[in-house]
């Protein structure tokens, strides 16, 4: 969703489209294949200054320290995560190793881990948003991300790339 914003606010990316929209996520994933290798190689990191490019947090660690970062950090409730993992490996008809309650246990020491040491990092400036907050108040949203980064972003056509019905994987607790 953060992706498809700054995209709708005029904001470059880094993706290859390999990874195609499907049921699970409809506008796609703005996925960029050689993220995944970034511990090995880091090299093409010099071509995407001034762009947006999608990390999941646990890779954030194998960012160079020669570089700044500005990172929007999209937190969103585990037990969501983990109910949002399900069905797609249920769709691709594989299946977790982790039972929920292990899963989310594990995450969240990832998350609490990542969260003391970004706190130490002087190369990164980082925003946290939360995602439910972000799609039931998407103009509070873009300001907080325009401010960020401050960039001159298209920020009504940011406003309207949020899409609230794509949220469907709700905490039982929000239904």
């Amino acid at each position: 969703m953060i992706m498809r914003m700054l995209e709708s606010g005029g904001l470059p990316l880094v993706t290859d489209g390999i990874r195609q929209a499907d049921d699970d996520n409809p506008r796609g994933y703005y996925e960029y294949e050689p993220v995944k290798r970034l511990d090995k190689d880091a090299s093409w990191l010099k071509d995407t200054y001034h762009k947006a490019i999608k990390i999941i947090y646990i890779l954030l660690y194998h960012l160079p320290s020669n570089h700044r970062y500005k990172v929007i950090f999209l937190r969103r409730s585990l037990d969501e995560v983990v109910a949002s993992q399900k069905v797609m490996l249920r769709n691709r008809q594989q299946q977790g190793r982790l039972d929920d309650e292990q899963l989310i246990e594990s995450y969240h020491h990832q998350l609490n881990r990542l969260y003391t040491w970004i706190k130490h990092q002087p190369n990164f400036e980082i925003i946290y948003l939360d995602y439910e907050e972000v799609v039931s108040e998407p103009p509070k949203a873009v300001f907080d991300i325009v401010g960020f980064l401050g960039l001159p972003l298209d920020t009504g056509a940011m406003v309207s790339s949020v899409e609230p019905e794509l949220y469907r994987r709700r905490s039982q607790a929000l239904l």
